[in-house]
């Protein structure tokens, strides 16, 4: 923590939740820092890159290194036993040796919380329609990828409709993630299967009424994702066209 090389803020908010994973682990009772689950991860992250980087660096020699490890990844890889002490979903391990097996299962991890970022982003920028709000996009996609261009064409082409999915407030549109599996890591290059349930009701602001219907079924879809400037991105998103898709019809009843 006094290494100016690692440690920039002593008191950011990412070294004080190491510093607590570490009065944890020599406590040996489990505690959470004053946080949310999203900023817990954000934190972890953080701290793990910057180490690794510390590591990596050329110098003297490192008589240990430490690494924050999801409890679930360090349970499966026989690190620690349930007892173990744990902050916020997190362990802080200790060892003499590289965490080969350990970066691998992170790696797959860091992938599937970009698959999860990017379908929240997606939806968020149909969400906003009619208004062009791609800004989220662009912290999980490959800006010139083809899956950022897909979602561009989609976001602009109703914008010009003036559809939505936000409105009128019983609007019944869902999307849920239901399964992620990174197939394989490769030198910067992840392929990834997801199986995804999408429910898009399109609504026309300007006659005041559903226009079309999307989706409304379960699919698979492949993923490209890529390690670009230190982070994994979405570069691609392969998936069959939508059985369910059909213009909106009223039903009629006769009396």
């Amino acid at each position: 923590m006094r290494s100016r090389r690692v440690v920039g803020r002593r008191q950011s908010k990412q070294w004080l939740f190491l510093r607590h994973c570490f009065e944890v682990a020599i406590s040996g009772a489990s505690q959470d820092f004053p946080c949310s689950p999203q900023q817990a991860v954000q934190y972890r992250f953080e701290v793990d890159d910057k180490l690794r980087r510390y590591y990596l660096t050329p110098g003297r020699s490192i008589p240990f290194i430490l690494r924050l490890i999801h409890i679930r990844t360090a349970l499966s890889l026989s690190l620690v036993d349930e007892n173990y002490p744990s902050a916020n979903g997190y362990v802080l391990l200790v060892s003499a040796d590289s965490f080969d097996a350990v970066d691998t299962e992170s790696q797959r991890e860091l992938i599937e919380r970009v698959i999860a970022e990017a379908t929240d982003a997606e939806w968020q920028a149909y969400v906003h329609l009619p208004e062009v709000h791609l800004a989220p996009l662009e912290r999980c996609f490959v800006i010139d990828g083809s899956a950022y261009r897909k979602v561009q064409f989609i976001v602009q082409r109703h914008h010009q409709r003036r559809w939505t999915i936000s409105q009128p407030h019983t609007n019944p549109s869902t999307k849920r993630l239901m399964d992620v599996r990174v197939l394989k890591i490769d030198k910067g290059l992840a392929e990834v299967r997801t199986k995804e349930y999408w429910y898009l009701r399109w609504f026309d602001l300007g006659k005041r009424d559903y226009a079309r219907i999307d989706w409304r079924e379960a699919s698979y879809q492949r993923y490209t994702v890529v390690r670009h400037d230190g982070r994994w991105l979405v570069e691609s998103n392969e998936y069959p066209p939508p059985r369910g898709s059909a213009p909106y019809r009223k039903k009629i009843l006769v009396g």
